[in-house]
């Protein structure tokens, strides 16, 4: 047009991403504590990494601030990148845990409660113990005491126990109490000894055991009691269960994460259900037999000693021996 105005149009072409992949932060968290956590059952790392892991958290924020800069062009990149923060974080506070460098010590103390037997002709025995290390055993035959307790706790923590007596039945509950903040429950290299419990029950009497036990190792030594029912719950970590040898068990344990150690002597009898969890199961294939919901012994019919024994898992393994 002369003499007028020139007027271009031009169209423009909106820039589209690409579709947004599936984010990796969740993915990548998990197996960084999977990983740290096998490393501590195999005790390549000491359990006090969690508390320098604890010190380092804000890296999450950095994985995920990373993860939503570059993950919608690179999710390689973003991958890369995660994988080296995070394998960077776990070996500073690997170092961390072995030096002691930026973590406090706290004084820890010997404790111990003991309940007597007195004329109960059977027993329920309750133990609650937050975190730690746990080991459980048999007094000598004919003594006078239903449970020892002997424990490691911080000053903040106590020792303590309830009793009451219903006809022939003593009932005693041995807990902790008090606040858990400011300390480290596991102990480290630097010879704090970590929170530990030691309980040693009576072998001449019917049991009936109720057992809620948080992160850790337990060992669970039952091959000399008189275990009629058995109720676990425990944390992650490793837990190690040896049957009583005699008499009929009936038993439910419920495993978060880790590994399940169940040891059942072979004249025992067993049936084994399983619920839930992503898990491995182990069983002797000289011993057991598969059924619809687990495992049973060739010689659970034959056998005058018996275990009912009921499994609800998270995610690890269970070996049977």
């Amino acid at each position: 047009m002369r003499g007028g105005a020139r007027i271009e149009l031009m169209a423009t072409r909106p820039v589209h991403r690409g579709p947004r992949t599936a984010s990796l932060f969740f993915p990548l968290l998990v197996i960084v504590v999977g990983s740290v956590f096998l490393l501590n059952n195999l005790g390549v790392l000491p359990w006090l990494i969690w508390e320098a892991l604890g010190k380092l958290w804000p890296v999450i924020l950095i994985f995920f601030g990373i993860e939503l800069l570059v993950g919608w062009d690179s999710p390689a990149l973003s991958m890369l990148i995660g994988i080296i923060v995070l394998v960077t974080t776990v070996m500073v506070a690997a170092v961390m845990a072995f030096t002691g460098a930026g973590l406090a010590r706290v004084p820890f103390q010997q404790q111990s409660v003991t309940v007597p037997l007195g004329q109960a002709m059977s027993g329920n025995v309750t133990l609650t113990f937050p975190v730690g290390t746990v080991r459980l055993g048999a007094l000598p035959s004919g003594s006078a005491d239903l449970i020892q307790a002997k424990a490691t706790l911080p000053a903040s923590l106590t020792l303590s126990q309830q009793v009451s007596n219903h006809g022939t039945e003593e009932q005693a509950t041995v807990m902790v109490r008090g606040s858990m903040r400011q300390f480290w429950p596991f102990g480290s290299t630097r010879g704090q000894p970590g929170m530990n419990l030691s309980v040693l029950l009576a072998p001449d009497v019917p049991l009936t055991l109720k057992s809620e036990l948080g992160a850790g190792q337990s060992l669970l030594d039952l091959s000399s009691l008189q275990i009629q029912q058995l109720t676990l719950a425990a944390g992650a970590g490793q837990t190690t269960i040896y049957f009583p040898s005699t008499g009929q068990t009936q038993a439910e344990v419920e495993a978060g994460a880790g590994q399940l150690i169940l040891v059942i002597p072979p004249e025992v009898g067993a049936t084994i259900h399983t619920k839930g969890g992503f898990i491995n199961v182990h069983v002797p294939a000289d011993r057991f037999q598969a059924t619809d919901d687990g495992y049973r012994s060739l010689n659970s019919s034959t056998a005058p000693s018996h275990l009912d024994l009921t499994l609800h898992l998270g995610v690890g393994q269970v070996d049977v021996r």
